[in-house]
């Protein structure tokens, strides 16, 4: 099902002829999963689970043996006291014989169906542990897709201020046409013009490294007219993170593993059958060539791991590898709250410049709209209300990056919670 709804993700991402494309972070994500190759080795495991399981299956399946003898004996067995009337032949000391031996398992103490279940388990290892490598890309795939939401917002904010700008830059050219102002201010907006196109031009270049790099990463390729959407951390559930599956799936792996070692030491039971051709058959002192055939059952049992401490050792060895799984866990969930706490501070941090930005922003505007009629009034000069241009320009870029990165955090602390 998981795979079904990463594959339906990928398709409705694929871009349309004459449509826009709307691309969302989690899309690239699945993306990123989907057309990696620790994907498709996802999905060879259940493949190769099953092909490991008929063969630990097939072992209740009778066993059958041909086999053949010829040998030639220095001596043979002999009667050597003679009876009257009675004639007790002697074996011949060539020998041959043809064989057939079948043996089935009745009862094998419940060691077929352990190894089953310990295979099920190291192919959960397997599963999570490839799981883990694939959501540690996805860290990747966060920070590329904000490096391109940066540059992509910054460059829409760039591309109007431009437009502003120029249709100042012709009002101030025909003020100075008309003599009213000087052409020291059209030169201050030329330069201003000017700075705004190469900031442009590098937002641009910027957009399309960070455009590369995600095409990398998903294989996807996305038009320089794509939109990349804003992240709203979303109210989920608490999600489990990857790591903490897999030290689950290892020490259910141990436990297993132990009942492996339990079931060892049980008795037990087969029937064999063996039918053969031969000189001699069954019958030792018949030198004629004979069928035969020998039905009966089997018990074993190896009492010797009772007693050789070879159980107790291996069950030692069990329980210690999970405690070292779970020290493991515990080391990792502590290097997991640190950076949680850091990210989370990050993240007020963030929240905070953006807020004071959005109120500078707003003192900014009403400052350029005040020098503006102070310069329509005679009472600045135009370098002076192009300062105030400036500074709310400059509070419009920093609150455009102020938002960037406070969704950037947001999405971080999702992906440390297994969220994304």
């Amino acid at each position: 099902m998981r795979n079904f709804w990463i594959q339906l993700t990928c398709i409705v991402a694929l871009p349309l002829t004459g449509w826009s494309q709307n691309i969302t972070l989690e899309s690239c994500l699945n993306q990123a999963v989907a057309t990696n190759p620790l994907y498709r080795m996802q999905e060879r495991l259940p493949v190769i689970e099953e092909a490991q399981a008929k063969q630990v299956t097939a072992m209740w399946l009778p066993s059958l043996k041909l086999g053949g003898q010829a040998t030639w004996q220095s001596q043979v067995t002999s009667v050597p006291i003679e009876f009257p009337g009675i004639n007790i032949p002697t074996p011949t000391k060539d020998q041959y014989r043809v064989t057939a031996d079948v043996q089935q398992t009745i009862w094998d103490g419940g060691m077929i169906q352990a190894q089953e279940q310990l295979l099920k388990a190291q192919t959960a290892v397997q599963q999570q542990s490839l799981e883990t490598q694939l959501y540690a890309i996805k860290e990747q795939v966060i920070q590329t897709y904000f490096n391109i939401r940066l540059a992509q917002d910054q460059l829409n904010l760039l591309q109007t201020q431009q437009q502003s700008i120029q249709g100042r830059l012709k009002q101030i050219h025909d003020l100075v046409n008309a003599q009213i102002t000087s052409i020291s201010d059209e030169r201050q907006l030329e330069m201003k013009a000017e700075e705004l196109a190469l900031n442009i031009l590098d937002a641009r270049a910027q957009k399309q490294v960070a455009l590369d790099a995600l095409e990398t990463l998903t294989g996807q390729h996305y038009d320089t007219t794509a939109v990349f959407e804003d992240y709203t951390m979303a109210t989920a559930d608490e999600a489990q993170h990857p790591m903490i599956a897999l030290y689950a799936r290892q020490t259910e792996a141990t436990k297993a593993q132990e009942t492996i070692i339990l079931r060892q030491n049980r008795p037990q039971i087969g029937a064999f059958a063996t039918a053969g051709y031969g000189r001699p058959g069954l019958n030792m002192l018949s030198n004629e060539f004979d069928t035969y055939a020998i039905v009966g059952a089997r018990l074993t049992w190896d009492l010797s791991k009772f007693y050789n401490g070879t159980q107790k050792h291996a069950l030692a060895v069990q329980r210690l590898q999970r405690e070292q799984i779970q020290d493991q866990q515990d080391a990792w969930q502590k290097g997991q709250d640190v950076q949680m706490q850091r990210e989370e501070n990050a993240l007020a941090s963030a929240q905070r410049s953006r807020d004071s930005w959005d109120r500078r922003l707003a003192l900014a505007q009403a400052n350029r709209k005040d020098y503006e009629g102070r310069y329509d009034a005679g009472l600045v000069a135009y370098s002076e209300l192009l300062d105030r241009i400036t500074e709310e320009q400059t509070a419009e870029q920093m609150v455009t990056q102020a938002r960037v990165r406070a969704q950037w955090q947001e999405a971080r602390i999702a992906w440390l919670k297994g969220e994304l």
